[in-house]
């Protein structure tokens, strides 16, 4: 569990069509030592099967959001960060 005085790491992910990586990518973020973090999966309205994936993760520290970013990445990544609670932020 969280230790109370760890600091929160904000992960920010963004994805389109990597539903046969994503799941790799999550699961690797939950197997870290360090467990006081937060992720945002920032999906550019994938058609594969991304969403699939992410329903199989029932983690409340990810959070999956499907918005359209005009084919701009830094728009999902800006996203992120302003949803971001944390004090770090890593990409």
């Amino acid at each position: 569990m969280s230790n109370k005085n760890s600091t929160l790491v904000s992960i920010i992910m963004p994805t389109y069509n990597h539903g046969h990586f994503i799941g790799r990518a999550l699961s690797s973020v939950i197997k870290q030592t360090y467990k006081n973090w937060e992720l945002f999966v920032i999906d550019n309205f994938s058609d594969d099967n991304t969403q699939k994936v992410m329903s199989e993760f029932n983690d409340p520290r990810i959070n999956y959001l499907r918005v359209n970013n005009f084919g701009v990445i830094a728009t999902s990544r800006n996203i992120g960060i302003r949803k971001a609670r944390g004090k770090w932020i890593a990409f």
